[in-house]
């Protein structure tokens, strides 16, 4: 920015393109020239903006689904939006750079983490399990489950929270058509919540990567088991 006292410069206010100038008291008109920031260059700069995209697409997936803004926009006060609020949430962890499997899909505040032990994606098109999401001590059989599989590739979100409870030690989430031969890019999250007299009372969100390996079409309580391998 630039302060000069010009006479031919006296009758000018206003932009024109990136420019602009305006009067002060005294005669002393003030230029500002607009700069566009420089897209990023070094190695590191276009690094940082991938993860942040990344991220990004992540948060917009989330909030998309319906069944998941509701409970960001509970932490949602003052200035912040669920959609800010939720960004903060994982942005400590882009150092290392972003990875599903360790993103936060609840944060906590006041029910205990549920432990997720397996998932077990069906058929093309059937619903997908997610297994032994165990309570813990803060939390009790009646606390209502949040399932969630997020497949990266997409940037899509499918899930539930409705019907399922600690007790029941299981969350069926319906899977889109298609993804069942996608193992390698989807991951799924759980988290329990339970309206109290103080509001929404949450637990930290469980993360857990889907492997091929985790695939079969048995009963959901029957463990998958590797075929035995015969020697000689």
């Amino acid at each position: 920015m630039a302060r000069v006292n010009n006479e031919g410069l006296a009758f000018l206010t206003g932009s024109i393109g990136n420019v602009t100038i305006s009067r002060a008291r005294g005669g002393i008109t003030t230029v500002r020239v607009r700069t566009k920031p420089a897209n990023p260059r070094t190695t590191d700069q276009q690094r940082n903006r991938a993860r942040f995209k990344q991220l990004q697409g992540f948060v917009l997936a989330f909030l998309h689904a319906g069944f998941v803004k509701p409970f960001w926009e509970h932490y949602a006060t003052g200035r912040l939006s669920a959609y800010n609020l939720f960004t903060q949430a994982n942005s400590a962890a882009l150092k290392e750079g972003f990875d599903p499997a360790r993103a936060v899909a609840s944060r906590g505040n006041g029910l205990a983490s549920l432990t997720l032990t397996a998932v077990v994606p069906a058929d093309d098109g059937a619903d997908a399990y997610l297994l032994n999401v165990e309570s813990g001590d803060g939390g009790d059989g009646s606390d209502r489950l949040v399932g969630i599989l997020y497949h990266a590739g997409k940037n899509q979100v499918a899930g539930t929270t409705t019907g399922f409870t600690r007790a029941g030690g299981m969350v069926r989430v319906p899977v889109p058509a298609g993804w069942h031969a996608e193992a390698d890019a989807l991951f799924a999250y759980a988290f329990a919540y339970k309206p109290g007299p103080g509001g929404l009372y949450l637990s930290d969100s469980t993360a857990r990567k889907v492997t091929p390996a985790s695939y079969h079409l048995a009963d959901p309580g029957v463990p998958a088991t590797a075929p035995e391998k015969k020697h000689g």
